[in-house]
């Protein structure tokens, strides 16, 4: 038997299988005793069966999926036919079958099952505007500090962040303090502080970053989250949202 006909019979082997019974099997694990780079791959070999066996384990059917399959299924009322049993050679093995479907399940949805964060949807634009309402309550320190617009816009520009466009004719008055910017659910966020008397934040996203899910504002809209006051509106792409800390009435006037 060769290394290579020794790796394919002990692909059908999985970790817990001590003596298979089949005397092919049973060479190919005597092989892998005496070569070291056989062991070598066969422990990989296994270590990587058991990551998606685990990672198979994480991935729970949704609930009901049994009930809502039978109950699909059409009531034919014929019973099932045995089959007298038959000696399989060891790659018609079940376990063999089943390890074989496991590989392919991987490497069709290799992205879900070892990348977490594939499973999530896409963010949703009510989760931003609870998220910035309480960012703007404990703001991160701004890392350029400047009253030009523009020189803010070429800063963010520079980390990646959106830049924001014309502001609305009431917004555009208001005094720029300094931008800074962060991440938000793996996407750049633009962050400009701005001043009148009260203390404004405005935050800038994409809005690719949510998918088709939500339906972005048309016009300028008021929320209020918690303590927090927003203004929300969307433009060429951006998703905008001012807020304040207070009540809504105190953006009633930059609408």
């Amino acid at each position: 038997m060769t290394r290579d006909e020794a790796k394919v019979i002990l692909q059908s082997c999985l970790a817990h299988d001590a003596m298979p019974g089949d005397e092919r099997m049973e060479e190919a694990l005597a092989m892998v005793q005496q070569d070291e780079e056989l062991a070598a791959w066969f422990e990989n070999e296994m270590s990587f069966d058991q990551i998606v066996r685990d990672k198979i384990a994480e991935v729970a059917p949704p609930p009901g999926l049994k009930e809502r399959i039978l109950a699909a299924a059409p009531a034919t009322g014929n019973t099932p036919i045995p089959f007298p049993a038959q000696e399989r050679s060891w790659w018609q093995n079940p376990k063999f079958i089943s390890l074989a479907a496991c590989i392919i399940l991987v490497f069709t949805f290799g992205s879900l099952l070892f990348d977490p964060q594939s499973l999530e949807a896409d963010p949703d634009i009510p989760d931003f505007y609870q998220d910035v309402a309480h960012t703007s309550k404990q703001l991160p320190a701004l890392e350029s500090n400047s009253d030009d617009l523009d020189e803010l816009r070429a800063y963010l520009s520079s980390r990646g962040a959106p830049s924001p466009g014309p502001l609305p004719e009431k917004v555009d008055p208001l005094e720029e303090v300094g931008a800074t910017a962060f991440i938000w659910q793996g996407s750049p966020v633009a962050l400009v502080c701005m001043h009148d008397g009260s203390d404004y934040q405005l935050f800038v996203i994409d809005l690719a970053v949510f998918g088709d899910d939500d339906v972005p504002p048309t016009h300028a809209e008021l929320h209020q989250v918690e303590d927090v006051a927003l203004m929300a509106w969307a433009s060429e792409g951006h998703l905008y949202v001012l807020t304040v800390v207070g009540s809504v009435d105190s953006l009633q006037s930059l609408m």
